[in-house]
């Protein structure tokens, strides 16, 4: 169980610097002003 406990916080710890990456990413493109692409809400997860 506490094998599972570790694996959980360590997965929340990645999600959570993907996120920040995504935040910068997404602010980086709209100082250079290049679009992201977007998903069609049936490709989105």
């Amino acid at each position: 169980m506490e094998r599972l406990r570790r694996k959980v916080a360590q997965l929340e710890q990645k999600l959570e610097t993907a996120e920040l990456i995504i935040d910068v990413q997404k602010k980086v493109s709209q100082l250079l002003g290049i679009p992201l692409a977007t998903l069609e809400p049936s490709e989105k997860l």
